[in-house]
């Protein structure tokens, strides 16, 4: 299932477990850059839904990362302190960020989304975030920074384009 935030909820990785994995859709990680490092809270605590998961450090910023649902954090994965790339390599298997014990409430449950409406949901948030860019680059073009014309570097990636700060603010507006 697939919560706000473009994140995901599973059940847990053995049978009968009754904890589940969040990480982030393949839409966010399609977004990301690499990340540098992942921060997760503390374990074992409670978390509502809403509050923070982890820190996802990039090298435009820090983007946080919110509970899909509320419940007790077991674990966070470990693997990630070591290789955070994973959470863009491999989102859906060794990327996942933490695992819960959730406490289940009908509100949560009807906002997680089955496969074909968050891909209905990406696609809005998708043509959302090319506005947003698009409008970024039309509205300050002396800011887009160094191009090739001007003696500068070739710019590659979007982060370079729009400046990590504003790169950052939209993947924030459009991942929330």
């Amino acid at each position: 299932r697939y919560a706000a935030g473009h994140t995901w909820v599973s059940t847990g990785p053995t049978p009968g477990d009754s904890s589940v994995r969040v990480g982030l859709d393949g839409f966010a990680t399609s977004l990301l850059p690499r990340p540098t490092a992942v921060t997760c809270a503390g374990s074992p605590r409670v978390l509502a839904r809403g509050d923070v998961i982890c820190d996802i450090e990039l090298p435009e910023g820090t983007l946080s990362v919110r509970a899909p649902v509320g419940g007790q954090l077991v674990r966070d994965n470990a693997a990630l302190r070591q290789r955070p790339g994973l959470i863009v390599e491999s989102p859906y298997q060794d990327g996942w960020l933490a695992e819960l014990i959730p406490a289940w409430d009908a509100a949560a449950l009807e906002e997680c989304l089955d496969a074909g409406r968050a891909n209905a949901r990406s696609q809005i948030h998708l043509r959302h975030f090319r506005r947003r860019v698009a409008l970024r680059l039309l509205a300050d073009v002396a800011s887009v920074g160094p191009t090739m014309q001007d003696g500068g570097q070739p710019l590659i990636s979007l982060s370079e384009i729009l400046g990590a700060p504003q790169y950052l603010r939209i993947l924030r507006e459009v991942l929330r």
